[in-house]
């Protein structure tokens, strides 16, 4: 079974920075607002960023989220 696990995403930027960009990312939250939900980064390199999600007890989940990415290009 390969994949990514649950709440780990890659973003791979079509037209790569010239230098790693500034990224902030943020996960919506559930429906009802009951259930934490927090978005990190890590690895941030010029042509990507990889994304996860986690709930409150710290657990990777699928979740959706918006991001933005700023540098040189």
């Amino acid at each position: 079974m390969g994949g990514a696990p649950a709440g780990a995403f890659t973003v791979t930027f079509t037209t790569p920075f010239t230098d790693i960009p500034a990224v902030t990312c943020n996960a919506y939250s559930d429906p009802t607002g009951s259930v934490a939900r927090i978005a990190a980064f890590q690895d941030i390199q010029s042509g990507s960023v990889q994304i996860r999600i986690f709930n409150d007890a710290g657990a990777l989940i699928d979740q959706s989220f918006s991001f933005i990415a700023v540098g040189p290009r």
